[in-house]
């Protein structure tokens, strides 16, 4: 006569161990395709705002030429603003309006782009301020646009 309790025993360790390999088995292949196949995180918009408090605080705590022409005005503003002037590849935006002119004085990037920012996803993410600052004893209002195209790395497979 054969153990019938023994065998129903068996069997459910048998479909718990299955269940067991079945959960293993998917947060395996979960794990792999977040790892691979995610998108990226995007941190534009993060910093845009980053390099625009920096800049704000570096144009009110230090006086800046602004009669320079636009590379030596940029160089006097990596300087003294302790930015690495590598780091601003032609995927970041900085304009400078001065006292609301049509025209930014200084640009690097295109601030056409911050504009046009919520109708494309591929344009960059800008940040605009308005301070105001004392240049040569004259208060003025610049108005601010940084902003960034760079993406994290996303993983592909080949």
């Amino acid at each position: 006569m054969k153990n019938k309790k023994a065998q129903v025993g068996e069997q459910t360790m048998n479909l718990s161990l299955l269940l067991q390999l079945g959960f293993l088995a998917l947060g395996i292949i979960a794990g792999v395709w977040i790892f691979f196949y995610n998108s990226g995180y995007d941190f534009r918009s993060i910093d845009a705002e980053l390099l625009n408090s920096r800049l704000q605080s570096c144009f009110r705590q230090n006086n800046l030429n602004f009669s320079l022409p636009r590379e030596e005005f940029f160089k006097e503003l990596f300087e003294t603003c302790k930015i690495e002037q590598q780091e601003i590849t032609d995927d970041w935006v900085i304009a400078i309006y001065i006292d609301e002119l049509s025209e930014p004085k200084y640009k690097h990037g295109d601030p056409l782009s911050c504009q046009l920012q919520s109708k494309n996803e591929g344009l960059p993410r800008c940040v605009e301020s308005t301070f105001q600052i004392t240049i040569n004893e004259k208060t003025a209002t610049i108005t601010l646009y940084t902003g960034t195209n760079q993406r994290s790395i996303v993983r592909r497979t080949v």
